[in-house]
């Protein structure tokens, strides 16, 4: 059973959300007196009990922040619960697993968080020299033609979000703004919960080019972004490769 911990201002406000996620099999902790012992002291011992952290809406901007920078070195997924904003002089560069409404169904949820899970043991298994045969690129094909090998293990619209992300260069594009693209207008809850899924999917296909897991990146209120050390590191996809799939 996995175990989350829900930083909050009140608990009471989190029983809905605590339910869901005991609803999906996880054991859920929710608590305040957490927020001052993580910032406050250094050892960080008992927090890796938990291996997913959501941070409630209830919390200041500055608390979150302050959290994130004592977490995000360990191996702990870390979600921020909030509505979409359109605040732009909110944006924040803290880099997260996720962010999702207050209002997610369980279904949303579920998975949310369970793609987000077995990207981490992707990545893991990865680095230990082990194969996803669901994810499997031969060695001839990424030798000989690493950018079409990759490009064919797309659906559609996990190619339509990698090439939007691919020409924005490194710039943020919101989950708002890509999810209309996809879909148009109106957004719905589970137009959001499905780009979350095909980031997931395309960071752990990213993967398997040996580009690390953060080489697509989540950051809070400013949306997804091809990090810069993708575009250091990339020698498989060029410009005339990527305008030929467009």
């Amino acid at each position: 059973m996995k175990t989350v911990l829900i930083l909050t201002e009140c608990i009471v406000v989190e029983r809905e959300i605590k339910e869901k996620l005991e609803i999906l099999g996880y054991e859920v902790f929710c608590s305040n007196l957490a927020i001052n012992t993580i910032l406050k002291y250094e050892d960080d011992s008992w927090i890796k009990f938990f291996e997913i952290v959501i941070f409630s809406e209830s919390l200041a901007n500055h608390l979150v922040e302050g959290l994130v920078h004592k977490l995000r070195n360990l191996k702990i997924q870390l979600y921020r619960i909030e509505a979409e904003t359109t605040d732009d002089s909110q944006d924040s560069d803290l880099m997260l697993t996720g962010v999702f409404s207050p209002t997610i169904s369980i279904a949303e949820l579920r998975e949310e968080i369970s793609n987000d899970y077995y990207q981490h043991r992707f990545y893991s298994s990865q680095k230990n020299g082990q194969r996803s045969s669901s994810l499997y690129m031969s060695n001839l094909e990424l030798n000989e033609n690493p950018s079409g090998a990759f490009i064919s293990m797309l659906s559609k619209k996990e190619l339509e979000v990698f090439l939007q992300l691919y020409h924005a260069q490194g710039q943020h594009i919101k989950r708002n703004d890509l999810a209309t693209k996809l879909w148009g207008l109106p957004i719905s809850q589970s137009n959001l919960a499905q780009l979350s899924q095909i980031i997931t999917r395309l960071k752990m296909k990213l993967m398997k080019l040996n580009f690390d897991e953060r080489c697509l990146t989540t950051s809070w209120r400013k949306g997804y972004a091809l990090s810069p050390e993708f575009y250091e590191k990339n020698s498989f996809f060029t410009e005339k490769q990527m305008e030929s799939t467009d």
